[in-house]
């Protein structure tokens, strides 16, 4: 069974991103499956595999996790016939289809699959850690991660913690690298950064919305408008309370174009 993964880090756009993919006719986003928050719904991997376990307690052991993925999305792709499932995987959930063993820094082996099998793979990124940082304390604050309207959004600045803040920023450069070099020269894979996913008027750029179409082999997308409305704003010092203190943290380093 054909399928598509979605790779990114929490806080990368994959849900306004997901939204556009699932007004295709052709597609279905299925959201974050490895989500722990999620169990019991349908689209979540761990409501799967407990009913699995019950029937059959092998199907516990790491070295099956990939083949009860399958079986997943092949009862998922049955409520969807004819369209493509795409699988957001975000980079802390990477490591729950390996077997009983895997190296550090080891290609995992959703991404191993992907590729030995051509999957189609998209890498979104999000470069500027610290607008990342900014929406993840605000969607802490407003108690909601994905909003659809402006109503929801009641808190739209936020004090920054420095030292989360520059961990945050190293952590996110060195994962986004890995994944990188995980999937490079792969044919099968198109990978953009968050800061050119969406045009002027806030819908999925038309250049990429063609790439998309072309690596999941669907017609073009017509509707690329995002049914999620951002919560951070668009200017740093607007959205960072403290955001003298965060500017002198950053100055004389490699983030400091972060506050453009």
């Amino acid at each position: 069974m054909k399928y598509a993964i979605l790779l990114a880090r929490q806080r990368s756009g994959t849900g306004a991103l997901g939204s556009v993919l699932d007004k295709h006719p052709q597609l279905k986003y299925l959201g974050e499956v490895f989500h722990p928050d999620n169990l019991g719904q349908k689209n979540n991997y761990f409501t799967h595999f407990l009913d699995k376990v019950k029937s059959d307690p092998k199907a516990a052991l790491p070295d099956n996790a990939y083949k009860v993925f399958q079986s997943f999305l092949e009862d998922i792709s049955a409520l969807h016939p004819g369209k493509m499932l795409i699988v957001d995987i975000k980079y802390r959930s990477l490591h729950h289809l390996d077997g009983g063993w895997r190296g550090v820094v080891e290609r995992p082996r959703s991404i191993t699959e992907s590729i030995s099998h051509d999957l189609p793979i998209i890498h979104l990124t999000r470069r500027n850690a610290l607008q990342s940082f900014v929406s993840g304390r605000l969607a802490e604050a407003n108690k909601v991660w994905h909003a659809h309207s402006n109503e929801q959004i009641r808190v739209n600045s936020a004090v920054l913690n420095i030292r989360q803040l520059s961990n945050y920023i190293v952590t996110s450069e060195r994962e986004a690298d890995l994944i990188d070099r995980w999937t490079k020269r792969y044919k099968h894979l198109e990978s953009f950064d968050y800061d050119e996913m969406f045009d002027i008027e806030g819908h999925l750029d038309s250049q990429i919305a063609e790439r998309l179409a072309a690596l999941f082999g669907v017609t073009s997308f017509t509707d690329r408008e995002p049914t999620y409305v951002k919560q951070a704003p668009t200017d740093m010092a607007e959205a960072i309370e403290n955001y003298e203190l965060v500017k002198r943290a950053l100055l004389g380093t490699d983030a400091i174009w972060m506050l453009d």
